[in-house]
Order: structure tokens, then sequence, then C-alpha cells
């Protein structure tokens, strides 16, 4: 059901744009999503996020209605309107709308972000109806809401808070972003519909490019993971394709800029960074086509800029405020507080700074570390310029245009360097001392930036392919494409577009063993993990939101040296140690080692230490802890690290 009624809500939101703005179909349909978003964003501001849901649904049954009017008394409006909404591009996303359903219908959470942040933060928002509440149980209430609420509303479309409906909504809105390049092909010529199959087939394969690197090999896309890092440099790409392709004085092109410009800026606080470059450039394309036409309508040209800057801004001031008054902060002004610019001024500038040598180990990674593997090896440095250079290529030779081609590639080389800056900056000042010092995510955040340029020299490319309809090699130009993308491809990462029949999260399958143990002892009870180093089964993440709606607390720790930076690592004495224990009702060793047997383990019980064991703390005192064997709960997974059987 919930695939139908989504299905009904698209197109009927697509019709009712469609009618507005006397577009297709394939042209308005990301609007569409981002109508359906914003309704909900606006309600949501008044802690009724499902009042937007039912708004969208009653702008559906005036879609609905104008339809059924333009039937019964404008036959020629209804000729008009069908023409715009039966074309390759209706029939291309029904296809990928249906074939989203099967691949998304089994995904399920799996990595870290996911269970404390972006799936939990859908979660809630569906629960309580609101973005930012006292009871909201994730960790950044005042992150910009923009993707989980796309991935809130196909929650509605099926009534039920599920982590499959969160995959299908950003894989689809994600995908719908590139249907506007099928504006060119007509239903009506057997050609278009090889090429309309094969720019599908490249839309599905651009979900999965440049998606392996040499540290990380399961990289997050937009397949498998509902993490916001590529969707942004995704939607980035089609803002700067829009602004560039499409009539710029338009109605339907101010509205939708708009809109789209402001989604950046709720997505994620780097989206501002992508909006300005994007501003940037629309601002250069508006002022050259004023001195084209000789005479500038100064009046026209403030208007527009004004809108394209204002209203956003007013929009994530608004967002801003309402975090603020909830008792949160966005937190987009703390991290360039004068304190953490200086700071980080001394860092860079005084070699006695243990920072110092980290900056010296960024621009080593920076300038060298492979980033990108396909179809050749390059760090970010090498791979912007890379880019920069293609688009530039693009814009001159494809697009013959000289002026456009040295802004936009000038744009996105400088805002490459800026960007890297900004994230030294951030690693040294907001991030822990281990994540600043190792670059943590460093692979996520710097790809969703080579994103942008990779995804929007495809789009030019295919939106010029598209447009040559009267040449006989058009369809072998349309293969090469598809044959380009390939080349940015993993073979292995193909797997991602093989639907599966059983769920694929790592909620079910590897924390069914902990539904098991808890089964076994009295409701509330509070449970101490000792998990050393592995940070697997016993993953605090996981649990955190396996139990979110339980009475059980369950902490996990890492007690030695501090090698990593998670799951409660600690040193600490064993006096600590025991003082500790006596917060919890049971004691669970998940993987202990050698560290922990000789420390903790021999010096404060006398019982044998055996792996997956559940004791209950009887006694806690400074000679030692008193336990009672429970029962032996296998995770269900082999060891493969050295520990103590």
């Amino acid at each position: 059901m919930s695939v139908l009624i989504g299905y009904a809500w698209s197109i009927l939101m697509d019709a009712l744009l469609i009618n507005i703005f006397r577009k297709k179909f394939e042209e308005v349909m990301p609007l569409a999503y981002i109508t359906g978003g914003f309704c909900l964003f606006l309600f949501g501001l008044f802690e009724h996020i499902s009042y937007g849901y039912y708004f969208s649904l009653i702008l559906c049954v005036i879609s609905f209605l104008w339809i059924l009017y333009l039937y019964i008394k404008d036959k020629e409006g209804f000729k008009a309107f069908l023409q715009r909404f039966f074309t390759i591009g209706f029939v291309a996303f029904t296809v990928m709308f249906l074939f989203i359903f099967f691949l998304q219908r089994n995904r399920g959470f799996s990595i870290a972000d996911e269970f404390w942040n972006w799936g939990l933060q859908v979660r809630e928002d569906f629960r309580l109806d609101s973005f930012i509440s006292e009871e909201s149980r994730y960790a950044n209430r005042a992150y910009p809401p923009f993707l989980t609420i796309i991935e809130l509303l196909f929650c509605y479309f099926g009534g039920a808070f599920q982590e499959g409906y969160c995959y299908r909504g950003l894989t689809t809105f994600c995908l719908s972003l590139y249907l506007p390049l099928l504006g060119c092909f007509d239903i009506r010529k057997k050609k278009d519909w090889i090429r309309t199959l094969i720019y599908v087939l490249v839309f599905f394969l651009l979900g999965i490019c440049i998606s392996v690197t040499v540290t990380d090999g399961d990289y997050p896309h937009i397949y498998n993971t509902i993490y916001v890092d590529v969707p942004m440099g995704l939607f980035s790409a089609y803002c700067f394709y829009q602004v560039y392709t499409q009539k710029r004085w338009e109605v339907f092109t101010l509205v939708n800029t708009v809109l789209s410009i402001t989604v950046l800026l709720l997505l994620k606080q780097t989206g501002m960074a992508f909006a300005a470059m994007v501003i940037v450039f629309l601002i250069f394309l508006v002022i050259r086509d004023s001195q084209e036409k000789k005479k500038i309508d100064k009046k026209k040209l403030f208007l527009t800029i004004g809108l394209i800057i204002g209203i956003p801004l007013l929009v994530y001031g608004g967002w801003s405020v309402y975090a603020y008054l909830q008792g949160n902060s966005a937190n987009t002004l703390d991290m360039l507080s004068s304190e953490k610019v200086r700071n980080f001024f001394l860092y860079l500038t005084d070699p006695t700074q243990e920072k110092h040598q980290v900056i010296l180990n960024y621009v080593d990674v920076f300038l060298h570390r492979p980033l990108v593997l396909q179809p050749l090896s390059f760090s970010f440095f090498t791979y912007s310029i890379f880019i920069s250079v293609i688009l530039f290529l693009i814009l001159f030779f494809l697009y013959r245009d000289k002026a456009s081609a040295f802004a936009l590639s000038l744009i996105y080389y400088l805002g490459s360097l800026a960007y890297a800056a900004a994230r030294i900056f951030l690693f040294l000042t907001i991030y822990n001392e281990h994540q600043g010092t190792y670059f943590v995510s460093y692979d996520r955040y710097m790809k969703s930036y080579l994103y942008i340029g990779t995804i929007l020299a495809f789009m030019l490319v295919m939106k010029k392919m598209a447009e040559e309809q009267e040449n006989k090699k058009a369809t072998l130009k349309t293969a090469a494409v598809l044959l380009c993308t390939c080349l940015f491809v993993e073979p292995a990462n193909l797997n991602e577009l093989v639907p599966s029949d059983k769920y694929t999260g790592y909620n079910n399958e590897r924390m069914g063993w902990i539904l098991n143990m808890l089964e076994s002892t009295e409701e509330g009870s509070r449970f101490f993990f000792v998990e050393q180093y592995i940070f697997d089964q016993g993953r605090q993440d996981v649990l955190d939101y396996v139990l979110l709606d339980s009475s059980y607390d369950v902490d996990v720790y890492t007690l030695g040296p501090d090698t990593w930076d998670g799951q409660q690592s600690m040193d600490i004495s064993v006096e600590e140690y025991l003082e500790l224990l006596k917060n919890y009702d049971y004691l669970f060793l998940i993987y202990p080692d050698e560290v922990y047997a000789e420390k903790y383990w021999e010096t404060t019980t006398d019982e044998p230490l055996i792996n997956q064991r559940l004791f209950h703390i009887d006694e806690v005192t400074e000679d030692g802890v008193e336990l009672t064997i429970v029962g032996d709960f296998p995770v269900g997974f082999d060891i493969i690290d050295k520990r103590v059987k």
C-alpha cells in the first residue's frame, strides 16, 4: 500500500506543478518533492509535522480536481496537460519508482551515524510529530532537517516508521534530480526510448560512482546509507545545472532556484558553503546576461538577486531561531568564534604547537592520499583539478560558452581549496582530539565536494547529448556516456543495485542475542558490557537504538589504553573500576582481552573468565566483586581476534 500511496502522491503533486508552470513531467518532479518537503518543514516549525503531510494531501486533491475540471470544461487545456504529463520522463519515473521499492524495501541501518543521529532523527520526528523537543533522543537536534523530512514523508506514505522507508525516500528523491535530463526526449520516437533506457542506467550507476577509497572500501552512497553527504553533493550539482541550463527570467526558474538554494541550507550546515558557490555562479550569469542585452534592468536584476539570497537566508534564519528557542544552537556561528579562529592561526603559525604537525599531516593527506580510485587514483587536490579542467572543457567546447567555462571551473577549484581549509579548521577546533588528529570521516566529507563536480560534468554532457535529436550518431554518443560512467564505478559496488530478499541492516540479525539475554533479567536492569577494542557486536550506538523504548540500560566499555575515541574507552584504576560496577546490576563479557583479564578480572574475582558470559553483580566491595553466573549468550559470530577463552 505504501508504494501505491507514494506513487499517487508523487504524480499528483507533479501534475499540480505541471498545471501551474506549464512544464513537462520530468522538469518539475524534483520540485514536487521539494514542495512536499517544505509543507512538512513549515508545519513542523509549529510542532505539527503531520499537519504538513495532510496539507500536501490537500494539494494532491486540488491537483486531481484541477485535472477533472480541465477534462470537463477545457478540452484543449486537458489535451495540453496530457502532452506534458504522459512523457518519456513519466515512464522513466514509474519504472524507477517501482525498482527503488524492491531495491530498498529490506534495507536497514548499518552505519554508526544512522543509529545515533540520521535514522534516529526520522524515528523521533515521526514519534513526536516535531523536529526538536526535550523528549527527542537523537544527538544533533539542531541539524537542519530537510533530508530527514523527505524520508519522513515516505514513512507517512507507509503509515509507520520503517528503516526501508527512509532509504526509499532518499533514493527516490536523489534519482528524481536527474529526470530533467530527459526533457528533450520524445515519447513518440523509438530512438529516444533506447536513449532513455541508457540514461536511466546511468542515473543508477552515478549513485555508486567514486564510491571506494584506499581507507574506506564501503563508502556511504545513496543506496547503502541515509548519510547526507553524498545527497548534498548531488543536490549541489543539480542546483548548478539548473541555474546554468534553465531560462533565468522565467517564474518557474526563479521559484525552483530559490527553493533549491534554501534546501541546500537545510541539508546540513556545510550546505551553506555549497549554496554560496551556486549563488556566486548565478550572479555571474545574471550580470553577464544583462550586459549582453547592453541595457541592464537594474530593478529586475537586484530583485532577482535579492530573492535568491534573501528568501533562503530568511528560511534558514527561521530554522535557527526555532532551534534556539527550543534550547538548541545550530552552531554555525559558534564554529567561527574568535577563540577558535585565534587558536587555529596559532596552530598554523607556531611550529612548537603539537597541532602544527597535524596541519602538516593534513596537507600531505590533501595532496597525496588516494581519495578516488576510479578511473585513476586521485587525491582530493588532483581530482579537484581534474574535474575543474573537465568542466572548463565541457562548457568551452560543447556549449561554446567561454566566459562560463572560466567562471565555473574557477569557482569549483577555488571552492575546493576553501573547502579543504575549512575542513582542517573544523578538525582542529570542533572535533575531539582523536577525530581531529586522524581526520576521522575525511573520505566522506571530502568526497561530498568531489561528487558535485563529477555529477555536474555528467549532467552537462548528458544535456548536450540529449539535445542532438537529429544526429544519427546520437544513440552511440549516449552509449558512450554509459561507458564513461562505468569507468567511475567500482564493479564490486554493482551488488548495491541488486534487491535483497532479507533484511540487510545491523539491527535484527546481529542484535537478536541481546534480546534473548534481556529476557533472562528483570525490567529496568543496568548492564556493564566489556568489549575490548572491537566495537562490533556491542556497539553502543546500535544498543542504544535497539533499546530505545525499553527500560533496560546498557553501557559498553573498553578498559585500558585509549586507542580509540568511541565506546567510552577508559584507562582507569582497579579501584575506579569497582566503583563504576556499583552502578550496574549485570556484567556481560562480550570480548574481554588480556589487558582486561590481568588488570581488572583476576584482581577482583575468582570466577573463571568466559567469553560471552553474563554475571549478576551481587556485591561490590573494596576487595573485589561477588558475581553469580546467569548464563552464556553467544552473539552468533566467530571470534577472529586474540582473546581470552
